[in-house]
């Protein structure tokens, strides 16, 4: 995944030091299609161009910071992945783990229609195991704690959104919780 990134970094230096896109834009121009395409699409296009260009100048660090978080959240899966398949099949390699996690975040981006993930996960990780040479139980038994692995971040994650919610709900009614937490706060 950190190579896939770093790929996607160089590519986008390589357009930006050649102009590979200005050279395809001109070309494009100059084609009836081209022309016809940039009448329908251009405004739309321009925009988007403008408000791109805009969120990088004014935000970069919000976008270093997601970022950040991508490739971490990316790790983690990867670790997580990495410790299911060692205790479920007693055999896991690093390459295992990796082509598990990527088929799986791959099918789960095709997927993405079916209501909570139901059954893609689970396919997917059974698929990749069988093809690499594993037993259906072994596939089905990873996709399974997996998908519990899932449902505990998600109910951790609901936990949290719930806490937050509360606590802002009595801080903006003014209840003595509230206040004493105010003054806590403006004391330290």
């Amino acid at each position: 995944m950190i190579l896939l990134a770093l790929a996607a970094i160089l590519l986008a230096i390589a357009v930006q030091k050649n102009h590979l896109l200005r050279k395809l834009f001109l070309r494009l121009r100059t084609s009836a299609r081209g022309q016809a395409l940039l009448a329908r699409h251009g405004p739309a296009l321009r925009g988007w161009k403008v408000g791109v260009r805009e969120f990088f100048r004014i935000r970069r660090r919000l976008f270093l910071g997601v970022l950040t978080m991508e490739i971490a959240v990316n790790v983690i899966s990867f670790g997580e992945t990495y410790l299911i398949l060692k205790s479920a099949t007693a055999h896991a390699s690093f390459l295992n783990a990796y082509l598990v996690e990527s088929a799986n975040r791959c099918a789960q981006l095709v997927a993405s229609f079916v209501p909570f993930g139901l059954g893609v996960d689970e396919g997917t990780t059974t698929a990749t195991l069988r093809s690499l040479g594993r037993s259906l139980s072994e596939g089905v038994s990873v996709a399974i704690i997996r998908k519990i692995r899932s449902l505990f971040w998600d109910f951790v994650g609901l936990g949290l959104a719930a806490h937050f919610m509360m606590a802002r709900r009595e801080q903006s009614r003014g209840t003595p919780l509230a206040q004493t937490h105010r003054k806590m706060f403006r004391k330290l």
